[in-house]
């Protein structure tokens, strides 16, 4: 006898006994009597998406982006006003606004428990791509390493990268996680 599934604890995935339907099969058609179900558990796992992103699912969950122009200076760089501690942070790195006369740009990530990696990638008469298993930030040109920062910490408000390589006609975006 068929059951109603009961999302999200039972998913009906079309291949339960359905008086309407012999199998897998018979799926491949859609059948207007399914409908119902099928949108039935499309806005419960809507509404369950939407209850993980304002609660965590029981547990604090948060994101935000932004950015920062990369300093003239090597040292300690702290990005504060996040709002909670990161869990990971992604950080992409290209040329400022109006500073775009090449391509040169890169993609690194780091976790609260101090992994990090990054790649890189540039273009003006030839290409370079590299990568750091060692770099949260790693960017080059053509020729040589043009910005460089590895992990730090993960901050009660933010983060800390310490920069090794500078170049403030870069600007870097990050997302992060916790």
């Amino acid at each position: 006898m068929y059951v109603t599934p009961r999302f999200p604890g039972q998913i009906w995935d079309g291949d339960t006994n359905n008086p309407w339907r012999d199998g897998r099969s018979s799926s491949l058609t859609p059948n207007p009597k399914d409908w119902d179900r099928i949108v039935a558990e499309v806005i419960a796992t809507q509404q369950q998406v939407k209850n993980l992103m304002e609660t965590g699912g029981g547990s604090s969950f948060h994101a935000k982006i932004g950015w920062f122009l990369c300093p003239d200076t090597t040292g300690i760089y702290q990005v504060t006003g996040v709002g909670f501690k990161p869990k990971r942070v992604a950080l992409y790195v290209s040329l400022a606004s109006g500073a775009q006369k090449h391509f040169y740009c890169s993609m690194g990530l780091m976790d609260e428990f101090g992994n990090q990696n990054s790649m890189t990638w540039a273009a003006k008469k030839r290409f370079r791509g590299n990568s750091s298993v060692d770099k949260a930030i790693y960017t080059t040109d053509e020729k040589k390493i043009i910005i460089e920062a590895s992990y730090v910490s993960m901050d009660d408000d933010g983060f800390t990268v310490d920069f090794s390589i500078v170049d403030s006609l870069f600007i870097i975006r990050w997302d992060t996680i916790g």
